[in-house]
């Protein structure tokens, strides 16, 4: 061959049949990618919400960002278990 890709005409648009083969493969390692970090960690995906989520959510809403960085006091409140 002269170096050119071969080339197949469908639907009106030309395309590339190593293109087309490349984008099965990107797509078909995407899935498989998903799938085995779902099977690893569908244990740990259960644990998505706990029970002192609520606890830190109000308590993001409720502080200043400086605040919990800067003053001991509020960081020593957020890490405590839970609500006082």
């Amino acid at each position: 061959m002269n170096g050119r890709v071969p080339t197949t005409r469908s639907s009106g648009r030309l395309t590339t049949t190593s293109g087309s083969r490349r984008k099965l493969a990107d797509i078909a390692a995407a899935t498989g990618l998903s799938l085995a970090g779902y099977i690893l960690y569908r244990r740990a995906l259960g644990l998505y919400w706990m029970f002192d989520d609520p606890f830190h959510l109000r308590f993001l809403l409720e502080q200043r960002v400086g605040d919990y960085l800067l003053q001991p006091g509020v960081a020593r409140r957020l890490r405590s278990r839970g609500p006082e």
